[in-house]
Parts: C-alpha cells; structure tokens; sequence
C-alpha cells in the first residue's frame, strides 16, 4: 500500500465552559516535502500546545509538509473579568499631582475623562482547563485518522499509475534484452565474415584479430546493465507492495539506480530500435520519479 503526502481533514468544535461555549475550527493539511516538517498556528492561548502537537504529527503522519490551524471564534473566552490596573491608576495621579505642584497648575480630572487614559483597565487570561486541552488533543487525533485515509485514497491512484508505468518499462526492457542479443549475433557474425583467412603459421595474428573482435562486441554487450536494471525493477515492485509506510525515499533511490542503468544501456546501443526502446524507458522512468515526489 502506498500512502500520498497531500491529504486534508478539518473539524468544528463546541466544547461546554463555565464562561460560555468554546467554537474552534481546527484544520489539517499536508503537502510533499523532503523531510517532516510540522507548522502550527494556534491562538495565544494554545501556544504552548505546538511541540506536543508537533510530536503528534511526526509520530503518524512520516514525512511532507503539515499544517495544523486551530481558530477560535471567541478567543476572549479564557479572559478574566475586567478590573481596575492599581499599578497604572497609581502612576497616572502620581504623575498628576507632581505637575499640579510643580506648575502650579489648578483643577481636576474626574471619572469621565480618567477612564479612558490608556491601560486603566487590565485583564488576564485564565489558564485552559485540562479537558479542554483533552478534547483538542484527541480531536487532532481524529484529523490525523481522517488525512491518512485521505492520503491512502490518493496513495491507491498513485500505485496504479506506477503499476502501468512500470509495466511498460517491463514490457520495454524485455524487447530491448531480445533485440540486444540479436543485434550482437548480427554484429559477431559481420566482424567474422571480414576476418581474412589466415594460414596456420599464422595463428598468432588471428588470435589477435578475434580479440580485437571481442572487444569491439564487448563495447556493445549490455547484458550485464539489463540484468542490474531487472533486478532493480524487481526491487521497485517489492518495495510498492510491501507493508512499509515510508517508501518514498526508497523508491526514489531505486529510480536513481534505474536511470544509471538505462543510461549506461543508451550509451552502449549501436542499433536504432534499442535506442527508441532505452528512450521509452527513460520518458516513462522520468514520469515515475514525479510520481515518487508524492510518496510518503
């Protein structure tokens, strides 16, 4: 089973408090990335929530990009009451009254006009009950459920497209391991038809000519790359089928070993048919490894 990187979930929620009824939306979304790396965006309040969601999201989710929100619609639920700043009420009347002495300056300031100097009134954000806490947590858990099927969906097209791209790259290197070992027979059998005869005295110089014969068919012998890439594709199949979660990675350093493979096979062919084969193999490796990018 392959697993995508780009899934999607999100929940509302209502939960109970003594000042009101806490409505969040929380929103998960990941996307393809090299590594795991998590970001979240939580009020204030919730800050200090990140690394344990943040260890949370590793644990289950592997590998991409993943964005976790969490809005509040009311946010100014966990703020105490309003009361009074003592401190700043002290120091604007200090602060008055040391002018009024030491200017001479007469008159009053009443309630009205006192109320609205700046930070007369102060609040504080009382501190999260522990359900509360418990109830978000076990809600990203339900999101978390949610992305990795939505990632198993799109991970279950992702394996049938690399199925039937793999297949034609079977199919391809089948015709090119045939027409290879005809295309050496041919070339074998034109070197020996221009091989002069020689006497039998002159045994030495035939013997130098068949070895320059077989390493001009030595140039051309991909037998050994077509047997490496067979058993890399094999590897690539195994891997796709296995129960692993993590594969992404590892099929992306199969395809590399592949590509020097069928790279090796290009640069060895001397017919036209093995090169339209070797480069039908290349497009289809090429349009795989996008595919791969997607793997967890």
């Amino acid at each position: 089973m392959i697993y995508s990187m780009t899934g999607y979930s999100n929940q509302t929620i209502n939960i109970p408090l003594e000042s009101g009824t806490l409505q969040a939306n929380i929103i998960l979304k990941s996307l393809n990335g090299r590594f795991f790396e998590a970001t979240c965006k939580l009020p204030h309040v919730l800050s200090h929530l990140e690394t344990d969601i943040g260890k949370k999201l590793k644990h289950r989710l592997y590998r991409g990009n993943v964005y976790c929100t969490v809005f509040c619609y009311n946010p100014h639920i966990f703020k105490s009451h309003m009361r009074p700043s003592q401190s700043m009420i002290n120091s604007y009347l200090d602060a008055i009254a040391n002018i009024q002495n030491q200017y001479d300056i007469p008159g009053s300031l009443d309630i009205n006009r006192f109320i609205t100097l700046p930070h007369i009134f102060e609040t504080h954000e009382e501190p999260i009950p522990q359900d509360v806490i418990d109830q978000i947590m076990n809600t990203i858990d339900t999101l978390i459920d949610r992305l990795i099927e939505d990632r198993k969906q799109e991970g279950a097209a992702l394996q049938k497209d690399l199925e039937e791209r793999l297949s034609v790259i079977s199919n391809a290197i089948t015709k090119l391991e045939k027409r290879s070992k005809e295309v050496l027979k041919e070339r074998r059998e034109k070197l020996l038809e221009n091989l002069p005869e020689t006497s039998q005295s002159n045994d030495e110089s035939r013997e130098h000519q068949m070895h320059m014969i077989h390493s001009q068919l030595d140039k051309i012998d991909i037998h050994e790359e077509i047997v490496r890439f067979k058993n890399h594709l094999e590897n690539m199949y195994a891997c796709i089928s296995s129960e692993q979660v993590e594969k992404g990675k590892r099929l992306d350093f199969i395809l590399q070993e592949l590509f020097r493979e069928i790279n090796t096979i290009n640069a060895k062919c001397s017919d036209s048919q093995l090169s339209n084969l070797a480069i039908t193999i290349k497009v289809e490796l090429e349009k795989t490894r996008e595919q791969v990018q997607n793997i967890v």
